[in-house]
């Protein structure tokens, strides 16, 4: 006998592709929801219960959705009209959760400043709970669990609240409908809730959901170290930050009653000015129209670009400008010479550990492009000294991290892998490994990222005609640089 129908009565009040999508993806969210509080754990029965509810829920709105576009298809083809039939835009609609995040009537009625900061750090914190990250679920854990620590480290400072702020400004329900609708309409539709999030500089602020200045999670494509091994600071309210170094105290044996002199530390205050960088795209109006996830999917696209350029700069970049300082820049730290000229040998990779003054020595790490790894593991013996295995095979192959780390220790450091450092090992005063701490480099981000939509393209010709495409246009602002120069060493090939 076959199975009774499932009876879903609720369904039947939508009428459009576009509501049942909307309730889709909220039982998507709701699914995910139950999945992760009970996460490794078995269910109660009634909550499993309504899981099972809520999975076949699901499975009936695909269904209705496929035959609902089925039929329009049809429809359009017995018309003669072969045009796509346009993918709904997506809008969920809020939860009471979200409306009670999401509303600030009670912050702005708060009695005092440090009642105005509590509600305000704690309703981010639960939109940052409740938030869809857009990527795999190991990404979106890692990137809540980093806005969270901005936060907290946001209200225990002395910063103005501006990350919970834009949190709860570009989070909310009715700002991500606006934003989907300026990126789709090519910048014509606006709506009021984004009115809120103009960036000072002309643009409107990325929702904070797939904003990469505040995920932060790095490396979602290429591979770069940099953020996973260096030092990150992100900023707020500023586009200055300032480190604070001293040199070390310079202690002394003394006779009797004899008067101290003055050993105490230089201090210095560095300081970091972030640079703006940007990322410009363009997209057909027919993609505009068609894509209901477009917006969504700047996040990403930007991240993978924002990757791209962040390793390549943080590797070699010239620190004048609005440039950042390359870790491989000649300089930027100590540069120790290979003993033969043009060449890269085994007692190279010995004279740079040892060249590393030793209060650096216990968090250092080797940094390489791929072509010296290898050089490296080709320099390994029986006995394995280099790579702490038994024998040469124990060194194994370079591990295809997008956060860069090979897996391999090199003399017992960790050994990153850095696609734009130099290849070629044989060129005079080329700089083919680094070997530091990588708290010495350090990288300031100005939380916020704005997107400018330019409505019609034109090809720039004269006289000009439009493309049909939109412009997409981002923007951020960040710097690194080398914050003591003794706290690495730089492998340099040495000249005839």
């Amino acid at each position: 006998m076959a199975d009774k129908p499932l009876n879903f009565p609720e369904l039947d009040a939508l009428r459009s592709v576009e509501e049942l999508a909307n309730l889709q993806t909220s039982t998507e969210r709701e699914l995910t929801a139950l999945d992760t509080e009970y996460e490794g754990l078995p269910m109660p029965s009634d909550v499993g219960s309504a899981f099972a509810d809520k999975t076949e829920l699901h499975a009936e709105i695909g269904r209705r959705i496929t035959e609902l576009n089925g039929r329009k298809a049809v429809l359009a083809s017995m018309a003669g009209d072969e045009r796509h039939i346009e993918a709904p835009t997506v809008f969920v609609k809020p939860t009471t959760r979200e409306l009670d995040v999401y509303d600030t009537r009670d912050i702005q009625n708060a009695p005092t400043q440090e009642k105005r900061h509590q509600l305000l750090h704690d309703k981010a914190m639960r939109a940052v709970e409740i938030a869809s990250i857009p990527d795999v679920a190991q990404k979106a854990a890692e990137a809540k669990h980093h806005i969270s620590e901005l936060l907290d480290a946001e209200f225990y400072g002395d910063s103005q609240k501006e990350l919970a702020e834009r949190i709860l400004t570009t989070g909310s329900p009715a700002y991500r409908k606006d934003f989907n609708r300026y990126v789709k309409s090519g910048g014509e539709e606006r709506g009021t809730a984004l009115a809120v999030g103009v960036d000072g500089t002309g643009g409107y602020a990325v929702p904070f959901a797939f904003d990469p200045t505040i995920i932060a999670t790095g490396a979602w494509t290429s591979v770069n170290p940099f953020r996973v091994a260096c030092r990150v600071v992100t900023i707020t309210g500023t586009d200055t930050w300032q480190a604070l170094t001293a040199n070390a105290i310079t202690a002394a044996y003394a006779t009797e009653a004899a008067a101290a002199t003055e050993q105490g530390p230089t201090f210095t205050k560095p300081e970091y000015v972030v640079k703006r960088a940007h990322a410009f795209v363009t997209a057909s109006y027919e993609m505009a129209q068609d894509r209901a996830d477009l917006a969504s999917e700047l996040g990403v696209l930007f991240q993978e670009a924002k990757d791209t350029l962040e390793e390549n700069q943080f590797a070699i970049g010239v620190g004048t400008t609005v440039y950042p300082q390359g870790m491989f820049l000649a300089a930027s730290f100590t540069a120790i010479e290979t003993v033969t000229n043009n060449v890269y040998a085994v007692a190279d990779v010995d004279a740079l550990e040892a060249g590393l003054p030793i209060r650096h020595r216990a968090r250092a790490a080797f940094f390489m492009n791929r072509a010296a790894i290898k050089a490296t593991q080709g320099f390994e013996t029986t006995g394995g000294r280099l790579f702490g295995g038994a024998n040469y095979a124990s060194v194994g192959t370079i591990a295809q991290n997008p956060g860069g780390n090979t897996g391999l220790q090199l003399l017992g450091y960790p050994l990153w892998e850095v696609p734009s450092a130099t290849s070629d090992l044989t060129t005079s005063a080329g700089i083919v490994a680094v070997f530091c701490d990588p708290r010495n480099y350090i990288i300031v981000d100005r939380i916020g990222m704005s997107v400018k939509v330019i409505p019609d393209m034109l090809n720039g010709a004269t006289p000009s005609f439009p493309t049909g495409e939109i412009g997409i246009y981002a923007f951020w602002r960040n710097t690194a640089r080398v914050v003591n120069a003794d706290g690495g060493r730089q492998m340099k090939i040495n000249a005839p």
